[in-house]
């Protein structure tokens, strides 16, 4: 994935960057005007994690006690 991103960054004449270390980004991008054209890698250690973080988004209800339903 960073080969593809350093290949395009190499085509457009910008640098190639970790955008967010922790994250697992790599981009490139270049602005044309108000308009910008970016190439992002998601590396897949990042999107395990945020799929095991959003898994069960929705499915947890917390339960009420019978002073907050009146």
């Amino acid at each position: 994935m960073r080969a593809a991103i350093d290949q395009i960054a190499a085509r457009i004449g910008t640098p190639a960057d970790i955008e967010d270390p922790d994250g697992g980004h790599y981009s490139t991008s270049i602005h044309f005007g108000p308009v910008e054209y970016k190439a992002l890698a998601i590396f897949a250690d990042a999107r395990a994690r945020y799929a095991a973080e959003t898994r069960y988004s929705g499915c947890v209800r917390p339960d009420h006690t019978t002073s907050e339903r009146r």
